[in-house]
């Protein structure tokens, strides 16, 4: 029997947390042993000493791992949990080759969503299959090492200031600063959908939004694949010398934005030169000045956010994704034999029922 309280060994951890998440419990993914052995707290100061952290492992390794490990029926069930406790869900899953990915189509199938943008009547509401959703995508990467938390930025930009969420996990986290051994080059995806009330809601339109974690320059392939499904891409570095050798891929049709953690004395000048470089619209290059507290800096982002939106207009289903995997030979999972089979037996008992 699974016990609700920690377990003792970290062997232990995967199904005490699948045990919390299957009761749909927002604290799964708090990960931490209640009395570690002599062994753990030996490779604990040992680890210490090597990485200046407490021993354990990144929430997002323990994620990853499951799902590579996990046939359909759990994937979905996993994943529909995870979308009930409002975690960020996996969109394009790693494999044991970190520059390798899934597109977790059929893993996102069991997700249904209710909202109700501004645009809509009070009495009315849209509720859809998240896959099936044609909305926008808002996507945060990171270039090169960053002092600032971009995960932990990113829950305070699409949270409400009433109720804040952690939809991703951050360093500031329970084992959220512990080493990514598997679990670089993930895609996590996760939902803003307004509830129609124009007092609480952040944004007036539903929105899609994707984390890549790890460097872009590690992983082209999930950095691409974002550029051609978002909307607008924030690119955040730690300062205007991470971007003076990168470019954009040429493929891109997002709009991108520059976010320097270290806001430093750069002149304008300077910042227009590699915004012409880089091909970016005006004032695309965001500084993080030392005055400037974090809830500032969000609401200047939640700002860029719903301007980028309006402007462009740029939407896309996880369904029509499919074609972009296909175009940068991204595997989709529902591509297994497995799956269509499944696949096709649902259909047809939709169908059945349909026709009843």
């Amino acid at each position: 029997m699974i016990a609700d309280r920690p377990p003792d060994d970290i062997k232990a951890l995967p199904w005490y947390f699948l045990h919390k998440l299957m009761m749909a419990n927002v604290t799964a993914r708090d990960l931490c042993l209640e009395n570690p052995s002599c062994e753990q707290m030996i490779a604990a100061c040992n680890l210490s000493e090597k990485q200046g952290s407490v021993s354990g492992i990144n929430p997002l390794d323990l994620i990853t791992a499951l799902f590579l490990s996990s046939d359909g029926f759990l994937q979905q069930a996993m994943a529909l949990k995870m979308s009930m406790c409002q975690f960020s869900v996996p969109l394009l899953l790693p494999n044991c080759d970190p520059s390798k990915c899934t597109l977790m189509l059929w893993a996102l199938r069991a997700i249904v969503k209710e909202y109700r943008p501004h645009s809509m009547n009070e009495n009315e509401f849209i509720e859809t299959s998240i896959v099936l959703a044609d909305i926008p995508m808002v996507s945060f990467v990171r270039l090169g090492e960053n002092s600032l938390s971009k995960s932990n930025i990113l829950n305070q930009v699409f949270s409400n200031p009433q109720q804040q969420t952690k939809q991703c996990v951050h360093r500031e986290m329970e084992w959220g600063n512990m080493p990514r051994r598997i679990s670089s080059g993930l895609v996590e995806v996760s939902w803003y959908l307004p509830k129609g009330n124009k007092k609480i809601d952040v944004f007036e339109e539903p929105l899609a939004v994707a984390n890549l974690r790890g460097d872009i320059r590690d992983f082209e392939t999930q950095f691409t694949f974002l550029c051609q499904t978002s909307t607008a891409v924030f690119v955040f570095c730690e300062n205007v010398d991470a971007i003076k050798d990168w470019t954009i891929p040429k493929s891109s049709k997002s709009q991108m934005y520059v976010v320097c953690s270290d806001g430093g004395t750069i002149s304008d000048a300077v910042l227009r030169k590699q915004e012409s470089r880089l091909g970016l619209q005006p004032k695309s290059i965001l500084m993080k000045c030392k005055n400037m507290n974090d809830a500032m800096f969000v609401r200047r982002l939640q700002n860029i956010v719903r301007t980028a939106i309006k402007s462009l207009m740029f939407k896309m289903s996880i369904t029509t994704m499919v074609n972009i995997a296909k175009q940068l030979k991204i595997p989709v999972d529902e591509n297994n034999s497995f799956y269509k089979v499944v696949f096709g037996k649902t259909c047809q008992n939709w169908k059945k029922k349909s026709a009843d």
